[in-house]
């Protein structure tokens, strides 16, 4: 066993040398972290809501009514006028037509138009839609009650009043809308971007420098050195096994310190499951790497192929975006890897509670996988 420690933790040491090492185990996953968060987030409105543009043509109350009932939990009206800059950008908004107080209050036929020019989204629109026809509805049962003398009289102070005092009224009928899954937030930013670079990037590590590190000593007869040691071929592979999973933990532990204390990263509720899975996944990427560093025997083609494979394991299986979003034969295709497999697991503890009862598939896969490469790599290893 303490030759097994010694091979391990010389590994270790030399891995942590090596600046170009650090900087794709904790600076690079870093950046990734930082600039994915952000794009998940959504729209840039208050609080995370997504920004609605409004071309508001109509200079009397209603106009301004429409725009603060458009306001919901989702969406963040912003007023923009068409000789703005920004109005050219545009590729989905809303228009209030000039006029549409009056038209409104005259009992005449008036269009808020849902606009989407171009290449504007087809899934935006028809949020824009729902969120304007919800509007209208509040805007219609509050008019309906103000009274007909108030309407007739045309001041803008009156009805804005009266139009005030009715919508400030407690609803009478409230909407609860909970999924039956038990998820608190839907998965996006952070809670998206850091589980997906975490997987990645310990896996890219492992398949490169730590594949080239195996093909370095093998070209250069280190490995050979070893087996002219006391030093069984048992006792080289576990030493080599031991040291890539001890540099991939090592990376997973920091990388969750800096992820919980720059982007508030949340762990979920069972730290020995996420334990426990992060470790089997630190054995798969190790013993990926030494079946890969092994196998080819050229550092460089070694290192460029540990890329490739990471590129495809990655994309295929979940960490660049949810695999709930693909069709049923890509998800089928990307549970042949290990990092769907891992994916799931650790998205169903940050992001929906579960326990490690709950993962226990995911993890007899990753045990499979672990035992799998790893049988695989110690056939290669050869002193000769």
């Amino acid at each position: 066993m303490r030759a097994i420690l010694a091979v391990a933790r010389t590994d270790w040491a030399i891995t942590f040398r090596d600046r170009q090492a650090l900087l794709w185990m904790f600076l690079m996953p870093v950046l990734f972290i930082f600039v994915f968060g952000n794009a998940f987030r959504g729209g840039g409105g208050p609080a995370g809501k997504k920004p609605l543009p409004v071309v508001n043509e109509d200079d009397r109350f209603l106009g301004r009514v429409v725009l603060a009932e458009l306001a919901d939990t989702t969406w963040a009206p912003e007023e923009v006028a068409r000789e703005d800059s920004a109005f050219l950008a545009l590729s989905n908004w809303i228009e209030i037509p000039p006029g549409f107080t009056d038209s409104v209050l005259s009992g005449e036929r008036s269009t808020v138009r849902i606009v989407r020019r171009g290449e504007g989204s087809p899934l935006r629109e028809r949020g824009h839609f729902m969120n304007a026809t919800l509007a209208a509805l509040r805007i219609l049962s509050h008019l309906h009650e103000i009274p007909d003398s108030t309407r007739r009289a045309g001041s803008d102070s009156a009805l804005a009043a009266a139009y005030d005092s009715l919508a400030a009224r407690p609803e009478p009928v409230s909407l609860v809308s909970r999924t039956a899954s038990g998820v608190k937030e839907k998965p996006r930013g952070f809670l998206l971007a850091v589980p997906g670079n975490l997987i990645m990037f310990v896996l890219i590590v492992a398949l490169t420098g730590g594949a080239a590190q195996i093909a370095v000593e093998s070209a250069g007869g280190h490995l050979r050195r070893l087996g002219a040691s006391p030093l069984t071929r048992i006792e080289v592979f576990l030493g080599k096994l031991l040291g890539k999973t001890l540099i991939s933990v090592t990376q997973i532990a920091l990388l969750m310190i800096v992820s919980t204390f720059l982007f508030g990263m949340s762990w979920g509720r069972d730290p020995v499951g996420l334990a426990l899975l992060l470790l089997l996944f630190a054995i798969v990427s190790a013993s990926i790497g030494c079946l890969l560093g092994l196998r080819v025997r050229k550092p460089e083609t070694a290192a460029s192929l540990g890329v490739l494979i990471t590129l495809v394991m990655a994309s295929l299986g979940g960490c660049w975006w949810p695999l709930e979003i693909v069709p049923d034969t890509m998800k089928a295709i990307g549970h042949i890897f290990p990092t769907a497999w891992a994916m799931d697991a650790l998205m169903a503890l940050v992001a929906y509670g579960a326990t490690t009862w709950d993962i226990l598939p995911m993890l007899g896969m990753l045990a499979a996988y672990a035992l799998l490469f790893a049988f695989l790599a110690s056939r290669l290893l050869r002193f000769d």
